[in-house]
């Protein structure tokens, strides 16, 4: 298991909580260091040890997290089947050729009200998924 993989587990279990705030995030991932605005991701800190950015997304009008998109040190970087490991099976998302592939993960929440989908970008390349490095992961929380 990749300590990336590791990671989203863990921020996916904390993203599944109900009445989960913007500064309840920002504690856990990392302090905000630019906030355009609510319609705006804010930029955090991470402070999670292989996280090398972190951007945050609200509902609007709320101080509600909505969408967490992470980037990893390229040690810490997950591939897909530590993440298939982790997680179970994932469905593919319809992309265009030239674009990354797109797959998701769809993550019991430990919460009455919420759970995290995984949203999972790989190269667009020919390889074995299953082997491809993760370019970026967004965890959504989906209401129940």
């Amino acid at each position: 298991m990749t300590m990336g993989a590791e990671i989203v587990r863990d921020l996916a279990d904390f993203l599944s909580q109900d009445s989960l705030t913007v500064d309840d995030v920002a504690r856990h991932v990392g302090p905000v260091i630019h906030d355009p605005g609510e319609y705006m991701s804010a930029e955090l800190h991470p402070v999670i040890s292989g996280l090398a950015t972190a951007r945050l997304a609200r509902l609007p009008n709320t101080d509600v997290p909505y969408l967490l998109e992470l980037g990893f040190d390229e040690e810490s970087r997950p591939t897909v089947g530590s993440l298939k490991t982790m997680f179970g099976d994932y469905r593919h998302v319809l992309t265009d050729r030239e674009r990354p592939r797109e797959i998701q993960f769809e993550v019991p929440g430990t919460g009455r009200g919420w759970h995290t989908v995984l949203i999972v970008n790989t190269p667009a390349d020919n390889r074995v998924l299953e082997e491809a490095p993760v370019i970026k992961i967004a965890l959504r929380r989906d209401a129940i």
